[in-house]
């Protein structure tokens, strides 16, 4: 009996460490401060008033994450929205969104076998659709079709405003 209670105790330890992932936050910082932002971006920005949230998601169901970040301040938003930037999960750039605002919905449909994006820009949401010949969703959100988001749905919501997400500055 004494047997069984250590090897099941050894198998939930063992499951539960293998399924735990690594905090992308370092890799994030990574790449926004020494790949995506040049030293220029860097010297205008003050991290008091600028800086970056992201999200963890798996558009494409390969049981990958995909980091979506948002960016916040003058230097990255305009009248229209901000830049929000989507990482496949080597942290290499997938799409730069211009002209978009929160929330993100991610759609039950897909397209190419990636969810359909569902971005606020210009008063509407837009849905985008991944492109597998340029393997990226198009930038402008703005251009894409518009699409009434029904509240009722069963719909992933990214950057809601209601989330606790960590403010990351830049270096």
């Amino acid at each position: 009996m004494k047997f069984n209670y250590y090897y099941f105790l050894y198998l939930v330890l063992f499951v539960s460490c293998k399924h735990q992932q690594k905090d992308p936050t370092p890799a994030i910082l990574n790449f926004v401060n020494n790949t995506y932002l040049s030293e220029e971006d860097l010297s205008h920005l003050d991290p008091e008033y600028n800086y970056y949230q992201y999200e963890v998601v798996d558009l494409n169901g390969d049981g990958k994450q995909e980091y979506m970040i948002a960016f916040s301040s003058s230097y990255f938003c305009g009248s229209g929205g901000c830049t929000f930037i989507l990482l496949d999960s080597n942290f290499s750039m997938i799409t730069k969104f211009t002209v978009t605002q929160p929330p993100v919905y991610i759609d039950t449909k897909s397209t190419h076998g990636w969810n359909n994006l569902l971005l606020w820009s210009n008063g509407n949401f837009h849905t985008m659709h991944y492109d597998i010949d340029v393997q990226s969703y198009p930038s402008n959100p703005s251009v894409e079709p518009i699409i009434k988001v029904n509240k009722k749905a069963q719909l992933q919501v990214l950057f809601d405003g209601n989330s606790s997400l960590e403010k990351l500055t830049f270096q």
